[in-house]
């Protein structure tokens, strides 16, 4: 797919938040834990999900899914652990699949899973966790072999905060015998709503002292849960408001705590945002100033939205640093965006950006955040610009073209067979 973006100076309109794509994810995967139904609600129709959803049902579970409601009911049937699908390779938060087969089977063989490439990011941490849980796991190629001989509680402390792992050990260990503690864990707000849904479900998991601790239990119950805004998509449409002239945007149905760091930001940049109950009224009626931007773990300014703000922060009045913390290569983008006659420098992890005035040129999306942060570049670059590959960015996205028209970007989709 491609996408054909034209320079848009006066952005104006609403944007309603969809559910969560990193909390979604996670909370797909626990109907393999129960022999009970799973009610979900406000699940976003992107392509990660539909993924996900054909992962469920090659493991055994039924799935019926109403894409005009966001709804999706799931329920268990014979549990299967030897995965073979092209999607594995799609998705990375397919690694959750170990975590909940890992309670449910002693045998588990999938593939290494796939997603963004912008780092290699190993999974080696989730693997680590489930070898002092009693496995034996074997990697040949793309394939991994997972043997549970014992289901042990541990106690495990994470080299980084990371949210998958925190999840996939969570997964693991909420119906193992005994307490498991997991120190230094994400706890991010998409894990709190994944902790919050095992909770329904009769877990007995809770967050002491920045630790998790998880004292393992028989059973778990059915669930109706509602997956909280997406916080990335929101910040996604911020940075998009920053960066036209003019902007007057209501972004409606968003979680204003989860992302406080980053309205903060844009606050003291310049950009006008007023609080409406559960929206945010973005109001862009001069230049930014610049920024200096460092990417980290929650409550920190996220390592999503780092892509993103490199495109904005071209158009600030000043030279602005960004610096990611969590991926020290996040930064697919540039290349992209020096084709557009952005300055850019980038030394020692640390990214220098100047004023630019862009060009549109014929560009193409790496990956999912750095597709949206070209669809930034794209509506203050003269002329028009051709997004490639632009498939990825469905994959976090939900309605992504009938959104962005609605607040008066100039796109259209220009389909490859």
């Amino acid at each position: 797919m491609k996408l054909q973006i034209k320079k848009t100076t006066n952005l104006f309109g609403e944007i309603k938040v969809s559910g969560s794509k990193n909390a979604s994810l996670p909370i797909l995967v626990v109907p393999l834990l129960t022999n009970e139904t799973v009610y979900l609600q406000n699940v976003p129709n992107i392509l990660d999900v539909e993924y996900m959803i054909e992962l469920l049902k090659l493991c055994g579970v039924r799935v019926k899914r109403n894409e005009q409601t966001n709804e999706v009911v799931l329920k268990r049937r014979k549990v299967k652990s030897v995965i073979k699908s092209p999607y594995l390779n799609q998705i990375r938060a397919s690694y959750y699949l170990m975590g909940a087969l890992f309670t449910e089977k002693r045998l588990i063989k999938t593939k290494i899973p796939g997603g963004c490439d912008f780092e290699k990011r190993p999974i080696n941490y989730h693997l680590d966790a489930f070898r002092q849980m009693g496995a034996i796991i074997k990697e040949t190629n793309h394939d991994i072999l997972i043997k549970r001989k014992n289901k042990l509680p541990i106690n495990i402390t994470l080299k980084t905060k990371s949210l998958g792992t925190t999840i996939n050990i969570i997964l693991a260990s909420v119906k193992t015998k005994g307490i498991t503690i997991i120190k230094n864990p994400s706890l991010e707000p998409e894990v709190l709503d994944f902790i919050q849904v095992l909770n329904k479900m009769n877990a007995n998991i809770k967050i002491i002292n920045n630790e998790i601790v998880i004292k393992g239990v028989k059973k778990l119950t059915g669930v109706t849960h509602k997956i909280i805004p997406d916080r990335i998509e929101a910040g996604s449409y911020i940075c998009l408001a920053a960066t036209a002239e003019k902007s007057n945007i209501l972004i409606k149905d968003l979680n204003i705590d989860h992302l406080q760091v980053v309205i903060d930001t844009f606050k003291q940049a310049g950009l006008n945002i007023l609080y409406e109950e559960k929206n945010l009224r973005i109001i862009k009626n001069k230049k930014l100033s610049n920024l200096k931007i460092i990417a980290d773990d929650y409550p920190l300014f996220p390592t999503d939205l780092q892509q993103l703000i490199v495109s904005t922060l071209l158009s600030a009045n000043n030279i602005s640093i960004v610096k990611d913390n969590i991926y020290n290569n996040r930064y697919s983008e540039v290349f992209e965006l020096l084709a557009m006659n952005a300055t850019l420098y980038l030394k020692n992890q640390t990214l220098l950006i100047f004023p630019s005035n862009l060009i549109g040129k014929e560009v193409y999306a790496k990956d999912l955040r750095a597709g949206f942060s070209l669809i930034i570049a794209a509506i203050s670059a003269e002329g028009k610009t051709i997004i490639n590959h632009a498939e990825v960015i469905s994959r976090g996205y939900e309605n992504l073209i009938e959104k962005l028209r609605g607040i008066n970007v100039n796109i259209s989709n220009m389909k490859v067979f």
